[in-house]
């Protein structure tokens, strides 16, 4: 009787195993799975098992989801798809990345092109590349007090409330969160940057609030929470969030990430506008504490979504945000993204979400709606519970009892680079991703390429740690003077009309605008 079954059906092991190395015949699809990927523009991100090279158009890629165990060759792939990506002229790339890992591959991969050209040329490579790091005695300033066109203030603070909360290693009360977004409201009203001072005098001191801060906002609303402080946030309150801006402020990068105004951003910042590939290291670091990081990777991701649904003329981006768990802690911040995933496409913005274990380290509701919206899912050497998401988007076999285990036994033992792509609806690639150039072939030293790409790339980028500190001291100065201009009306949540304050009126906005070729 299997025999005849065998005879009628396939036999379900055999039918399994050429899947695997995609040997299967023409009509199970894997060709029209190559053609779809493939396309204008497309560039080789590797090779089937058999030798049929797999090239990625940019322009077809959309939403993506990467998995895959620390070694497994998820960083070099991801750095195949920015470049790829950004290779395309009028395309730009950027990396958000919490642990680091993606941004080094990129910076050693960069330190050896610029090794290969001549030295006329490589002044224009250089600043192809935009880079937010920090070293002992550099440092990338952020614009963090800067609103957006048609965005209120009100959300602005709160999205930057959202990311500080989002990287609290304990939970923020109501009182703390409304706290923080005070904070922030009252250093976006009046273009002023966040200091340990700054924090005291509006938080501790009343009659500098009163006779000082309170003149300067325009907004009624705030106006009224700075004179009304003592009875909107207890005492305890205010005293714990001056103990939380302490810890959060007492690095050097604290201090200059948060204490610098716009003014002082624009006269530091320098102008990059030829930046393809913007490479934000936000791994923790010596310089660099694990919750500043989680707070500068989140703000960096609110910059990036409303920078794109402001943007009038679109620009083809792809954003790729290393470890999505730690940026999706706090419900706010998972909405603003997972909106954005909804929302943003017809804005020319792919992003593609990574994780080592996206099963553990993602919530239950954000994973699946992640998994709703995205197009396509790269998957490398995984565990089985992580390997499982891949389930529901395999065709199904002959034996569906024989085929999971088989599956989840290959996720568990892929060699380095090896992976599965799967293209909802296409029957999914088996197969290995293109090898990087070897570091070794350049006689440098990973720390040497480092070294370069840091000296020669990424300076471009920074400012000196020591300017950014004597700006900030001359602005604490002009305002512990009482030297602080008045509110400007942009800085006022007025009644103009489209004026957003709210993550649902921001994206509301948004679509109303969709095809009709307006800005939000």
């Amino acid at each position: 009787m299997k025999r005849l079954y065998d005879l009628l059906f396939g036999d379900p092991k055999a039918a399994y195993a050429r899947a695997r190395a995609n040997t299967t015949p023409a009509d199970t699809g894997i060709a029209e799975t190559l053609a779809s990927l493939d396309g204008k523009d497309s560039f080789h991100f590797g090779s089937l098992l058999n030798g049929a090279p797999v090239r990625l158009a940019p322009d077809g890629l959309g939403h993506g989801l990467t998995c895959g165990a620390s070694g497994s060759g998820k960083s070099s792939a991801l750095s195949l798809i920015i470049e790829g990506f950004a290779a395309v002229p009028g395309h730009r790339a950027e990396v958000i990345d919490p642990k680091g890992e993606t941004c080094i591959v990129l910076a050693e991969h960069a330190a050896m092109t610029l090794l290969r050209l001549p030295q006329p040329e490589r002044e224009t490579f250089a600043r192809r590349f935009q880079v937010i790091d920090v070293r002992a005695d550099a440092v990338t300033p952020a614009n963090l007090f800067t609103v957006p066109p048609q965005m209120s203030p009100a959300l602005l603070a709160s999205l930057r409330a959202s990311a500080m909360v989002n990287a609290g290693e304990h939970e923020f009360s109501d009182l703390m969160q409304h706290g923080l977004f005070l904070v922030f409201s009252v250093a976006i009203a009046l273009q002023r940057g966040v200091t340990k001072k700054f924090v005291r005098r509006l938080l501790l001191d009343d009659a500098f609030r009163q006779h000082t801060l309170a003149p300067k906002i325009h907004d009624a609303a705030l106006r009224d929470s700075i004179e009304h402080l003592d009875d909107v946030l207890p005492a305890a309150t205010r005293q714990a969030l001056v103990r939380q801006f302490d810890m959060h402020l007492s690095t050097r990068l604290g201090r200059i990430w948060f204490g610098l105004s716009p003014a002082a951003v624009a006269r530091l910042a320098p102008a990059l506008p030829d930046a393809r590939i913007v490479i934000g290291n936000f791994g923790p670091s010596l310089l660099l504490s694990p919750s500043l990081a989680r707070t500068q990777a989140v703000n960096r991701l609110i910059d990036v979504v409303t920078a794109t649904m402001v943007n009038a003329n679109p620009v083809a981006t792809l954003l790729l945000i290393e470890e999505i768990g730690t940026i999706v802690r706090h419900p706010a911040v998972a909405r603003f993204l997972l909106e954005g995933l909804r929302t943003l496409r017809w804005k020319l913005l792919s992003i593609v979400c990574c994780a080592q274990d996206p099963t553990n380290a993602i919530p239950k509701d954000v994973l699946h709606a992640l998994l709703l919206n995205m197009r396509w899912l790269l998957a490398f050497e995984s565990g089985r519970e992580d390997a499982s998401i891949l389930l529901p988007y395999l065709p199904p076999r002959a034996s569906e009892g024989e085929r999971k285990p088989a599956f989840l036994a290959e996720m568990a033992t892929l060699p380095s680079q090896h992976c599965y792509f799967l293209r909802k609806g296409l029957p999914p690639l088996r197969m290995k991703t293109r090898d990087l150039p070897d570091p070794k072939t350049t006689g440098k030293s990973r720390d040497e390429l480092l070294d370069i790409f840091y000296s020669e790339i990424a300076a471009h980028s920074m400012v000196r740690v020591a300017d950014a500190e004597r700006l900030i001291d001359e602005e604490e100065r002009d305002w512990i003077s009482g030297d602080i201009p008045p509110q400007s009306p942009q800085n006022a949540s007025g009644p103009a009309k489209d004026t957003v304050r709210t993550v649902d009126d921001l994206f509301a906005l948004l679509g109303r605008n969709k095809g009709t070729g307006d800005p939000p």
